[in-house]
């Protein structure tokens, strides 16, 4: 094995700390360690380094096309390996199947094992300009536990920036998909070019402590990393970061680390020890002093959750929170996200002056955007906060000094909206649980209110990137970590409260709710992706494919979602007028199941008509109205505020179809456009995606879906897939969580980047466009989650059961009936063998079954208390 380097000089050397002494410091020091490594880390494993990798690819070439391979070995004895690479990719005396398996016959590794000690190190993720799996492979073996894989070229890579667990990120290819493997200079100009790239480079490299490994600085690969993070960023905080190097690396080398900050730790590399043997000789000391002071013991599994400190977001969440809900000047929401940012900057001196320069360096530093960037978002929110006499910009000036002259209250009011959600919950403490709430009760609350906003717009930002549908928050584990001066029963009782209000908020709850999502989420992506979302980079599909679960609350009126997506759909054909109508599509296939479930709906009306409306109004209680049938739900939604609005006369209004062609007109006057299957044409057949689709579901353990609605499916993606083809900007709306896993996973994973959840479409549309009025149907959508635990979710049944007929009277005898009547029902449950700590789905209506057996008797001992009340207080007035 041979590694190619430039001829060397020899440096001066400084900070000649025994390396041992300052890995180990590093990782005493580092937040978030992160493994950055290079073509020595997988040579160690067997696998060549560039040079030799070309010259190897040269000589198989060489009986082919002999006088490119001599073309190949002259380039790299310059060490111009790019251009050698490109020569490979030129030669038209193989055929790609032939070079690219030779390619990755070269990449196969030898001896995997020999990077384990690496591996074994506490790194939470490791980044990588390889393209094998060796850091895969290995911290799996080592840790017992695979890691995620995120790589550039897959739909995956962009859900890195947001992950919690322990991830390998390929960020210049994978061998799993030779096309994606980055080799020559137009690959990497072409990633260079590639915003979510950007966002990650600069993330890793400004928000994480990186160890560089096996780095070759005149590898074009790494060079290509630190050119990315010295155009974007420039120089980095001193001491962040750590390259270990041999002590023959070359001034130049040395040069380019000092000017991004990068610490240099040395390790001997005598002439012709090309294993590089003193560098793993140093990883193993590490790793056996990190052993030896029990710091690697640990599993990973088995490290305690952490809140994340979310530093630089509490520093501008007041001002994006009161930017963002503006009335009727709310626009789009990343505007408002920088002009939040910017007005924060500007407050925080008032009364003093900022210059323009100071604005655009914070604002450079706080989101990892160039200078250049920085400056132009600045400008513009400038611009925007002047027109409205918030700020003078005194641009003629020298420094163009800012001055902030409207209300500096930001703070305020969004202490004024956690204080309120305090409140309601200190109120529904009492009422719910018969709780008295405390001075540390009230911190608590207030800390974990703060904190919950912070981490759903981590959440949400997560769930937007990767198109999947925002996971639910866990109140428990976060109200642990804020409420450290509480008992036990005071945390799990406080968590069940908020929960409860969180899935179930009032207007004004809801109200705050929505704004607090709203802000916490563009805030996010202002700070972990500003150049993919932040920098107009982002754009309006031109036609949005609807699944069925997506088509019907979007038109029936009273589903909880209705409101939101009506609007998303309409802003969106409001601001496509430019470029041509937007176009709203689905599958005939869809219009059976829409159908089908319509039918069972009225089923459900006819088998108990006379109670029906309360039945269902209780289970909407139970389950919540998004879980049970769309148009059962949508009904139970309007009956709550309208007992006179009877099923038929709600079906024959909002519902006016029997018929798949009846339905299929109704749609049409609604502005959809329904496709056949007969109508897909493209290079990718509809029986080539099911037969995909059919072998995913099949592979997993939930295969369970019907024949008929993969058909469905298919004729959906056969669409995509063609407008994908044909340059136009489609995108598939699902909230099928399952179906994009399939389709991530398979062949057709190239679609997974234009399937989003309906989350997502209406988180995209308020970035660009801005946020719709009806903040219960958006608070919902931002927030909702299940109750997680049976017993929560029977409180949360028999309280609204009493509040539904009582008023606050009965507020001093509902906690202990509740409580009562809670223990019955999980009795009973386990009676009859339900399962009472999972949360099986198939078992939801017997729950409900359940506990409604129990009303009766929980109405007559809320009577008989009351009685006794009456009684009591007619005896007190009578003494």
């Amino acid at each position: 094995m041979f590694h190619y380097f430039p001829p060397v000089l020899q440096p001066k050397k400084q900070n000649m700390t025994l390396p041992v002494e300052r890995i180990v410091k590093f990782f005493d020091d580092a937040k978030r360690p992160i493994l950055f490594s290079g073509a020595g880390v997988s040579a160690k494993a067997g696998i060549p380094v560039w040079g030799k990798l070309l010259t190897n690819l040269a000589e198989w070439l060489r009986s082919k096309d002999p006088l490119i391979a001599n073309k190949i070995v002259e380039l790299i004895a310059k060490y111009d390996f790019l251009r050698a690479a490109e020569f490979f990719f030129l030669s038209d005396a193989v055929t790609d199947k032939e070079r690219f398996g030779q390619l990755l016959q070269e990449l196969l590794p030898t001896h995997p094992e020999k990077i384990d000690i690496l591996c074994s190190l506490p790194f939470v993720a490791a980044v990588t300009t390889n393209f094998d799996r060796t850091l895969l492979d290995s911290f799996a073996a080592v840790r017992g536990k695979a890691p995620i894989d995120f790589k550039r070229g897959d739909s995956s890579f962009r859900q890195a920036l947001h992950s919690d667990e322990l991830y390998v990120c390929r960020v210049h290819g994978f061998v799993e998909d030779p096309e994606s493997i980055v080799l020559t200079s137009r690959h990497f100009d072409e990633i260079d070019k590639d915003p979510y790239y950007r966002d990650y480079v600069a993330s890793i490299f400004t928000r994480a402590n990186l160890l560089l490994v096996g780095l070759s600085f005149s590898d074009p690969a790494i060079l290509a990393v630190l050119q990315a993070v010295n155009n974007a960023y420039g120089p980095l905080a001193v001491g962040e970061h750590l390259a270990v190097v041999p002590t023959d690396v070359s001034s130049d080398v040395l040069s380019r680390l000092n000017r991004l900050n990068i610490e240099v730790v040395y390790y001997d590399h005598p002439p012709g020890d090309f294993s590089h043997s003193e560098l793993w000789n140093v990883i193993g000391a590490v790793e056996k002093e990190l052993k030896d002071r029990a710091k690697t013991t640990v599993k990973i599994s088995e490290i305690p959750t952490e809140i994340r400190p979310f530093d630089t977001a509490k520093k501008y969440l007041a001002s994006c929170y009161a930017r963002s809900t503006l009335g009727s000047q709310i626009g789009p929401l990343r505007e408002a996200i920088v002009e939040g940012m910017v007005s924060a900057i500007v407050q925080s001196a008032s009364p003093n002056s900022v210059s323009t320069a100071d604005l655009v360096k914070r604002i450079h530093l706080d989101t990892s955007l160039s200078m250049e960037n920085s400056e132009e978002l600045v400008k513009t929110s400038l611009t925007t906060l002047s027109d409205e006499k918030l700020c003078i910009w005194h641009k003629r000036s020298a420094e163009k000094k800012v001055n902030w002259i409207g209300a500096t209250d930001d703070k305020n009011q969004l202490e004024a909206a956690i204080s309120k959600l305090v409140s309601n919950t200190v109120d529904r403490a009492f009422v719910e649980e018969g709780y008295r709430s405390t001075t540390d009760s009230k911190k608590s609350l207030s800390a974990f209110f703060t904190q919950l906003v912070l981490q759903r717009g981590w959440d949400l930002g997560a769930a937007f990137a990767s198109g999947k549908i925002p996971k639910g928050a866990d109140f428990k584990v976060l109200m642990f970590q804020v409420a450290r001066t509480l008992h036990t029963s005071d945390v799990e009782l406080l968590s069940r409260v908020c929960e409860r209000m969180i899935h179930n908020p009032t207007g004004e709850e809801a109200a705050i709710l929505a704004a607090l999502g709203r802000a916490s989420f563009g805030l996010e992506l202002a700070l972990q992706a500003p150049r993919s979302q932040m920098l107009h980079s982002s754009t309006l599909p031109s036609r949005i494919y609807l699944d069925a679960n997506v088509v019907m609350p979007a038109f029936i009126v009273g589903h909880t979602y209705h409101s939101i997506y009506a609007h998303t759909i309409d802003s969106l054909k409001t601001a496509s007028t430019g470029n041509g109508p937007l176009q709203i599509c689905t599958t005939y296939g869809y219009l059976n199941e829409i159908v089908s479930h319509r039918k069972l709906a009225v089923a459900q009306f006819e088998d108990n008509p006379e109670h029906f409306q309360s039945d269902v109004i209780k289970e909407a209680i139970f389950s919540g109205s998004t879980n049970m049938n769309v148009f059962v739900g949508a009904y139970a939604n309007m009956a709550s505020s309208n007992s006179s609005l009877s099923f038929p006369t709600f079906m024959a209004e909002f519902a006016p179809f029997v018929t798949e062609m009846e339905l299929a007109r109704w749609l049409s006057d609604r502005g959809v456009h329904l496709i056949k299957k007969e109508q897909v044409a493209g290079t990718l057949s509809m029986s080539d995606i099911s037969l995909e689709l059919q072998k995913g579901y099949a592979s997993s353990l939930k295969s369970n879906k019907d024949v008929r609605l993969l058909e469905h499916d298919s004729v959906q993606l056969a669409s995509l897939f063609r407008d994908v083809e044909n340059g136009v900007r489609a995108v598939l709306v699902t909230a099928d969580r399952r179906l994009r896993e399939v389709v991530g996973a398979s062949k057709l994973k190239n679609l997974a980047s234009h399937m989003v959840s309906h989350v997502g479409l209406t988180q995209l549309v308020d970035l660009l466009i801005g946020a719709n009025s009806d903040n219960r149907s958006l608070a919902h959508l931002l927030w909702d989650s299940t109750i997680s635990e049976r017993s929560n979710e029977l409180r949360r049944y028999f309280i609204g059961l009493a509040l539904r007929h009582y008023d606050e009277a009965m507020a001093m005898e509902l906690p202990g009936l509740v409580e009562k009547f809670t223990d019955q029902v999980m009795t009973e449950a386990r009676r009859k063998g339900i399962h009472v700590d999972n949360r099986v789905n198939s078992e939801q209506r017997d729950w409900f079954n359940i506990a409604g057996s129990f009303e009766d008797r929980f109405f007559a001992a809320i009577s008989e208390k009351i009685q006794l009340r009456q009684k009591q207080a007619e005896a007190d007035n009578a003494g």
